[in-house]
């Protein structure tokens, strides 16, 4: 998938194919492009968050934390805002119930208009949301990276070579065309000049929200991990789509340069969840004033700003002023400008039409569409990263050659021979037991961060991103066991048939996926790494010295023998004696007659108790366990989002 020429995208297009790219070009271009923008009210607004200390499967009494105080406010349409105030004071938490993405464990109270509109009915597709941590496959390209946000999220009408004009045109907004070829990467894992900087990672972040010609855009933290100069150049960017676009751009920031702040249009400070101020930086100036505290034109007016409020925190606190800053602003004239206009908005209705019908005429792709399409990503993600797996197949490879070695010529129709197999099984079953299970730990929770991103913006569903995941990993899930199996199985001389060797392989690939699928649900169930590890080592360990080679299945002690009806592990230990073993007749015995001697692979399997099911029936239960870990693991995921809280 690479970035194509300049002149590709200069040749005329052709009438028939134009039609659906231009109604969502005209459809966006009268949302985004329209003469006044956009507005954002909102009335009364209350925000609690619900405080909950996980235990191990169940919560401990709930609290509650009140983060948005009773507040009202108002956006102008065409502007950009800052959101400002210090750490902790409910910038993000504002933004986040403003843009319709307040995640779950939040008790919102009061009423939010876009455009006279209710949020409960404005749909989410029409406003972009850029989060302050730039999360990406690193391993993809600036132009492929855009290309699968494409596929997910616009009409799918739209023909490839139309989706290409659309990338190009947004590349060349944010000034990211001369590095579409690069790989995203993370400069901070690694120190390759390849990757893309702080600064172009932000950008890359608006192209992608930009992509759907959102009417509102919301930018939570955009300078932070920046320079000050790339700093500058992100919100000059920013400033310039808010002009020459009429979008409605909104960014919570802590506290910017001189420089930057002179960029924003229009401010909202927030003080321990209350608005101690909304308007222009001038009227802000004149109002902090009017409070008593002295401006030099010296002053950095941002920090002027953040530095009164503190002020006046700690004159409340020591009693030494007498209305606290929200207050003198709600009595203040500018405050009753924005009231009267909050009142004014909130008697419109305007957009309902423009919002609803507009946006229906678009298509979304297919499930199927957008399964294929996160599949092929996931899929190449995979690909380009797996030097790790390369050498875990080289490391394995070469541990079978080592182990192959030491049992070359040990397995015979002899009694001793019985033991050096009961060994090769054990030891090739092994290497794709534990390792295995912690594959399967890694393979979900390392997506999740930018599921959650893509699911919340409607991009993808659970089940889309859980099958992908787990289809995706199969081909890697069959090459790895076999690598390490076959180079046991033929150093150490176990049946060679094709029938024997093709089995075996099937038993192997099940045992090593099983397991990995256990791991998958563990990561589900448990919030950390170390924990899943911590309690699925002990049950990894039950399950295999509850199979049989070790300890006969009869034998074991009323507590744990029904264990062996679910233990994939035993089921896998007594497919391979069948496929092996069960038709060998003649074996040696030793001269000494007072040691038993077994002399039927059938008798052997009587000893271990391995012949109470059938070759498939064990074949069969393996698939089963592996379908039912992953249903949970599925459904453990699908409670994991609805109690997700950030």
């Amino acid at each position: 998938m690479t970035f194509l020429s300049q002149g590709e995208f200069d040749e005329p297009l052709i009438e028939d194919r134009k039609n659906n790219f231009q109604l969502f070009l005209q459809t966006s271009s009268r949302l985004s492009n329209r003469r006044k923008g956009v507005s954002v009210v909102w009335k009364d607004l209350t925000v609690v968050a619900e405080i909950r200390k996980q235990k191990l499967f169940r919560d401990a009494k709930k609290t509650y934390k009140s983060i948005v105080h009773n507040v009202s406010g108002a956006i102008f349409p065409g502007s950009l805002v800052a959101i400002m105030g210090a750490s902790g004071a409910g910038k993000t938490t504002l933004m986040s119930v403003l843009s319709n993405r307040c995640p779950s464990g939040f008790r919102i109270d009061g009423e939010v208009r876009i455009d006279g509109q209710s949020i409960e009915k404005f749909d989410k597709r029409v406003s972009g949301y850029v989060y302050q941590d730039d999360l990406f496959m690193n391993c993809l390209t600036v132009w492929e990276h855009l290309n699968f946000v494409a596929k997910l999220r616009l009409d799918r009408n739209i023909d490839e070579s139309d989706r290409k004009q659309l990338i190009l045109k947004t590349l060349k907004e944010i000034g990211l065309l001369k590095i579409a070829n690069r790989r995203i990467g993370n400069s901070k894992l690694n120190k390759e000049k390849t990757c893309l900087s702080g600064g172009e990672r932000k950008r890359l972040s608006v192209a992608t929200e930009l992509l759907t010609e959102p009417m509102l855009l919301f930018c939570d933290e955009p300078t932070t991990g920046l320079d000050s100069f790339t700093a500058q150049k992100t919100i000059t960017m920013l400033q310039s789509l808010a002009v020459n676009h009429n979008k409605t751009i909104i960014c919570s920031i802590h506290q910017p340069n001189q420089q930057i702040f002179e960029l924003f249009k229009q401010i909202v400070l927030l003080s321990q969840g209350r608005i101690v101020f909304n308007g222009s930086p001038d009227d802000a100036k004149v109002f902090f004033q009017s409070q008593g505290y002295q401006y030099t034109e010296e002053q950095n007016l941002a920090e002027y700003f953040i530095k009164s409020i503190a002020n006046r925190q700690l004159e409340e606190k020591k009693k030494l002023s007498a209305v606290p800053l929200h207050v003198a602003f709600s009595e203040s004239e500018y405050s009753a400008k924005i009231k009267k206009y909050v009142d004014n908005v909130m008697k419109q209705n305007n957009s309902e039409v423009l919002v609803n019908s507009d946006r229906n005429k678009i298509q979304m792709p297919s499930w199927s569409d957008k399964f294929i399409t996160v599949s092929h990503r996931n899929f190449l993600e995979m690909h380009r990263n797996s030097s790790e797996r390369n050498m875990r197949i080289f490391q394995k490879v070469l541990i079978g050659i080592l182990i192959g070695l030491c049992l070359h010529g040990a397995i015979q129709k002899t009694q001793p021979g019985l033991r050096a197999f009961q060994a090769a099984v054990y030891i090739m079953f092994n290497q794709n037991f534990y390792p295995s299970f912690y594959v399967g730990l890694t393979r979900i929770p390392e997506h999740l961060p930018l599921f959650y991103r893509e699911y919340s913006n409607n991009s993808l569903t659970p089940l889309m991103f859980f099958l992908s995941s787990i289809i995706t990993a199969l081909p890697f899930n069959i090459v790895e066991p076999l690598s390490y199996s076959l180079v046991i199985y033929y150093l150490s001389g176990l049946n060679f048939g094709a029938y024997a060797v093709i089995m075996s392989s099937i038993v192997n690939i099940l045992l090593y996926n099983a397991t990995a699928a256990l791991g998958v649900l563990f990561s589900v169930l448990f919030k950390s790494h170390l924990v899943a590890q911590s309690y699925g080592n002990p049950v990894l360990n039950v399950i295999m010295f509850s199979c049989g080679l070790f300890i006969r299945l009869s034998s074991l002690p009323p507590l744990i023998a029904w264990i062996k009806h679910i233990s994939w592990f035993t089921y896998a230990c007594s497919a391979i004696y069948q496929i092996q073993l069960k038709n060998v007749y003649n074996i040696e015995c030793e001269s000494n007659v007072n040691v038993p001697c077994l002399r039927t692979g059938r008798e052997v399997l009587k000893l271990f108790d391995f012949d109470r099911h059938s070759l498939s029936h064990n074949i069969s239960m393996m698939i089963v366990i592996y379908l039912f870990f992953n249903l949970v693991a599925y459904i453990g995921l699908l409670f994991k989002i609805k109690r997700r809280t950030v």
